[in-house]
């Protein structure tokens, strides 16, 4: 008896003396590499600033950051990768806007619930997008845009990448303010559409910072952009709402993890994500883009990501455009 109790106090002494360093061990975070799944091949927006996080991070957290692209179908393909991960903090996903708020009145049976199985980290950029035209097209502004595709309805043709997509829905909101009928035409970039653009085929689009070096020198002229506020880059040119049109919208890239990740994790990176966008070789790259480093952390980046969920349920079914779920 003395001995079979004797064994069992030993044994539940040695459990106890183990129990922290196997609490510890697995505790420490992290412990092995993370990737970024990027929605994008490589070169674009939503790969460069994966990448560029990517390296800052990796060195001060001491582990590898890895990007994988996982392009296609608009983001979803991206956004699938992560939701068939491990709720761990090893796998973040790199969103967007038209991903992330837009997406999912435009895509039927997504394989995920934007509202309940990620959580918002950190907005790392935005910009608004430039209502551009050729330099030497006859609209010097949007007033006379309007005019013209009023004498001619259904004739002017603009380009966006697909009814999801931002600049689909800045045309429509446009559309809807000053009663236009236009042409539609999707692209798979803005690349193809900017290229149509300056061939005359188009009469205009809503174009990201990519374009701005081509509005800088002088081959594309902007008439508006889309958020409330003038551009920093460009402060002559009048927001979409100085001009009557109630539009206030931006391109926005924001990191996300799986819902469920561990706090700790999830404030490890939240905290290296928010320092890492503070760094002048971060905001550097953005002012190439025309972006601007975003200031929404953990819980005020995921209300804002819900807050334009709601926003888009109550917008979208009122423009008229057509795919919506």
């Amino acid at each position: 008896m003395f001995n079979c109790n004797r064994r069992l106090m030993v044994g539940t002494c040695a459990v106890a003396l183990a129990s922290p360093a196997l609490t510890l061990a697995q505790a420490k975070y992290p412990s092995r590499a993370i990737r970024f799944i990027s929605p994008a091949p490589p070169g674009g927006l939503s790969d460069t600033i994966p990448r560029t996080l990517a390296t800052d991070i990796a060195v001060s957290i001491g582990v590898p950051v890895t990007v994988e692209n996982r392009g296609g179908a608009g983001g979803s393909i991206a956004t699938s990768t992560l939701t068939r991960s491990p709720a761990d903090g090893y796998s973040l996903l790199l969103g967007t806007g038209g991903m992330m708020t837009l997406n999912p009145f435009f895509i039927p049976n997504l394989p995920f619930d934007v509202r309940k199985d990620f959580v918002g980290l950190a907005l790392v950029a935005f910009s608004p997008l430039y209502l551009a035209v050729r330099a030497d097209a006859p609209y010097r502004n949007l007033a006379d845009l309007v005019a013209a595709s009023k004498a001619a309805p259904g004739q002017l043709a603009y380009g966006h990448l697909g009814n999801g997509s931002t600049a689909a829905v800045a045309a429509a909101m446009l559309a809807k303010a000053k009663g236009l009928d236009l042409i539609d035409v999707p692209y798979a970039g803005y690349a193809p559409a900017l290229t149509e653009l300056l061939a005359g085929r188009l009469a205009f689009c809503f174009v990201d910072g990519n374009s701005l070096s081509r509005i800088e020198q002088g081959s594309l002229r902007a008439l508006a952009v889309t958020t409330a506020q003038r551009s920093p880059r460009l402060p002559e040119v009048p927001s979409l709402k100085e001009l009557d049109v109630n539009v206030d919208m931006s391109l926005w890239f924001g990191v996300y993890a799986r819902a469920g990740t561990p706090p700790d994790a999830a404030l490890r990176l939240r905290d290296e994500i928010r320092r890492a966008t503070a760094s002048q070789a971060f905001r550097a790259q953005l002012h190439t883009f025309g972006l601007e480093p975003g200031t929404l952390f953990g819980e005020d980046f995921q209300k804002f990501h819900l807050a334009e969920l709601d926003r888009w349920a109550r917008t979208l079914p009122t423009l008229g455009i057509k795919g919506l779920v």
